[in-house]
């Protein structure tokens, strides 16, 4: 679906501040008025407006030449929707028609603001968005990722879960295995969930039965307050009539053919297959263009993106009390939620999803060249999930992650880092690297069985952490990575790549991004020479709008850390992951918002506080 941008300045809303007669005996009533302006930006000859109350049109004006300025009207407060044609001729060039979706404003007495949605016919937007503080987010329904449903079930039956296995895995984008426009519900979910259902209704349902006896099913207020509880629990929000009538009446359609036990196992079981479980709702309710999202809505938001799982009690009684709308009270419960064990969890599979570090645990490596790395999978992976954390929890910056001279594992990381142990901290030569970037784990995941990829660290470097995609080779083009030679360099080898017509467009900006690794050898090693011949691992890295020739890992982390682009992209990269989708031009200014507040303070904590402080957080379009 394309997103139609909102325009701030095509309609305003201020306060008439006069009172007017109306007919009869009638008081009296302060009306909003609306200013439609010249749009400078746009060719056009006319535009026409249409407002409506329900089906009704209650102001219309036909083709205002551009000529005539701003046109003004007063309305009672009330709901309205507006439809804005502009002409070129006697020909519609946009219409709020062509949009997605109709938008629905309620006028109020003083001051307002609103704005409206103007597409073209395929119905992309006419302008591009000027940002200010008002970025919103995307109205969606999220499948519940299979960590998601792990922990959700773990948390409900207080016992280990591992239900994930029952689901397919998840598709990744970019590295990210959350994103909800591609991880849809397949045949094998239906099946997962029935098996979830069957095998956790069966787990819980005589703890049920001990809490809520409701003398066999024969107490109808015992029963009425089990389900809306459950409900609670099981669908993490406060249940409408509706649903609690859904399922009192499948109970008693149920309870003539069994027990009260079976009864209440089959409900459960229906529970836990309802889209209600399944999915996260953040559609909101719709007021003046924005839907903003209800108080469960919030509290589910903020629970699954710091601990990947349900609201606690605390966060249920907020939204109970209506407390989640203070900002005040989100930032407390972000805070309380950080200190859980649950959110350092959450910490590594962003960084995971981010670095794709995760790969040294199944990648393979050429057994007789590194007959040791088998040992070596797990310290390298902890010891990148430990060092981050550790400063992502202690208010570390961005600078930090890069330029950190230290890391954390055991002596055999220390030896294969020729560094010097101290306790589980490592010092590290800072010649040789520093920071994130000169983790074993990283350079081997982005690394092949025998060599050094120098591609694949070049695709890492600029995509991944300077958000410089590039594009893939042409179908036509016959990909072939050069043979193996020992009496060359990796270097030597990938570098005729940059001399052939049809690779140098894009491997002159690749293979200078992956030349600098070359000092680290497929596992992580720090080495001088290869094939006995020394290692060049000097590079031109385009960054911040400018090429810059640089030698080795430490530099490339220096400029990366002192980087503009570097910040930028870590913030569009805890974007994607929190909000589980892959950005588009609709959410270039809740981005920026917080792209502007990184630039200032770099503190990788801060930035998830600032994505709770967003508009994108609680409202959305």
């Amino acid at each position: 679906m394309k997103f139609m941008f909102l325009f701030i300045w095509l309609v305003s809303l201020m306060s008439a501040c006069s009172k007017i007669p109306l007919m009869g005996d009638r008081e009296n009533t302060e009306l909003a008025s609306i200013t439609v302006s010249e749009l400078k930006e746009v060719d056009y000859d006319h535009f026409s407006l249409r407002v409506f109350s329900g089906d009704d049109i209650v102001v219309e004006k036909d083709k205002v030449a551009r000529s005539d300025g701003e046109i003004s009207l007063s309305l009672h407060p009330s709901e309205y929707r507006f439809e804005l044609d502009i002409l070129q001729g006697d020909s519609i060039f946009a219409s709020t028609k062509y949009c997605a979706e109709a938008d629905y404003y309620t006028l109020e007495s003083g001051p307002n603001r609103i704005a409206v949605n103007v597409c073209k016919k395929d119905g992309t937007p006419v302008f591009s968005p000027v940002c200010d503080d008002s970025g919103v987010g995307r109205r969606v329904l999220k499948l519940l990722s299979n960590k998601e449903v792990e922990r959700t079930i773990a948390d409900l039956t207080q016992q280990a879960s591992a239900v994930s296995n029952l689901f397919p895995a998840a598709k990744k984008v970019e590295g990210f295995k959350n994103i909800s426009d591609i991880n849809v519900v397949t045949f094998e979910h239906v099946k997962g969930f029935w098996d979830l259902a069957s095998s956790t209704s069966t787990t819980i349902v005589d703890r049920i039965i001990s809490n809520y006896d409701c003398s066999g099913g024969m107490d109808q207020a015992c029963l009425e307050n089990m389900f809306y509880l459950l409900g609670e629990q099981i669908w993490r929000k406060r249940l409408v009539n509706e649903e609690l009538s859904s399922l009192k009446e499948l109970y008693q359609n149920i309870r003539p053919a069994t027990d009260h036990k079976q009864a209440v196992t089959q409900v459960l079981r229906g529970m836990f297959m309802s889209p209600q479980f399944i999915y996260r709702s953040e559609i909101g309710v719709k007021r003046n263009g924005v839907s903003h999202l209800d108080q469960f809505e919030i509290a589910n938001a903020l629970s699954y993106l710091f601990t990947g799982s349900a609201p606690d009690k605390a966060l249920m009684d907020l939204a109970k009390a209506g407390s989640l709308a203070s900002e005040d009270v989100l930032a407390e419960q972000a805070l309380r939620l950080l200190k859980t064990n649950a959110a350092k969890d959450i910490q590594k599979e962003f960084l995971g999803a981010w670095l794709e570090h995760d790969k040294v645990l199944s990648i393979t490596k050429d057994s007789d060249m590194f007959p040791n790395f088998e040992t070596l999978r797990e310290p390298l992976y902890q010891e990148t999930n430990t060092f981050y954390n550790s400063l992502f929890f202690a208010d570390g910056t961005f600078e930090d992650l890069f330029l950190a001279d230290y890391t954390y594992g055991n002596q055999t990381l220390a030896q294969l880092y020729n560094g010097t142990a101290n306790g589980n901290q490592i010092k590290v030569p800072s010649d040789e690297r520093l920071g994130i970037l000169g983790h074993g784990s990283v350079i081997a995941s982005h690394s092949s069985a025998y060599e050094t990829g120098p591609i694949h660290r070049g695709v890492f470097l600029l995509e991944k952490i300077l958000c410089d995609h590039m594009p893939p080779p042409p179908p036509s083009l016959d990909v072939v990575p050069p043979e193996r030679d020992p009496n060359a360099t990796t270097r030597e080898r990938f570098a005729a790549h940059s001399e052939n017509q049809a690779c140098a467009a894009c491997h002159v900006k690749l293979d200078g991004a992956g030349f600098g690794f070359e000092s680290l050898d497929p596992i992580g090693r720090f080495r001088s020479t290869e094939n006995s011949l020394p290692v060049d691992d000097s590079g031109k890295l385009f960054i911040d709008g400018k090429q810059i020739d640089y030698s080795g890992v430490s530099r490339v982390s220096e400029l990366v850390a002192d980087s503009t682009q570097g910040k930028l992209c870590y913030v569009t990269q805890v974007y994607r992951y929190a909000n589980g989708l892959i950005d588009e031009d609709r959410d270039k200014c809740a981005i920026e918002n917080l792209q502007e507040k990184f630039i200032d303070r770099s503190n990788l904590k801060q930035i998830w506080m600032d994505l709770v402080a967003s508009p994108a957080f609680t409202k959305r379009k």
